[in-house]
């Protein structure tokens, strides 16, 4: 497998566990370092989108 792919998955897993974890902090409530909620959310959502794009463009070489 391509090492560019594979650095794209890797983002990708990075990307969803952030938000994953963005999203179970926000509904454990209170309202405690909500600038630090929103950072972990944009770079989950940044490095997720970033991934994607990187198993998109790259192409086997078969």
């Amino acid at each position: 497998m391509n090492s560019k792919r594979m650095i794209g998955l890797l983002l990708t897993a990075i990307g969803i566990m952030g938000v994953i974890y963005t999203a179970a902090a926000l509904t454990a409530g209170g309202h405690h370092h909500t600038v630090l909620r929103i950072i972990y959310i944009i770079a989950g959502v940044a490095l997720c989108v970033s991934g994607i794009r990187m198993v998109r463009s790259t192409r086997e070489n078969a």
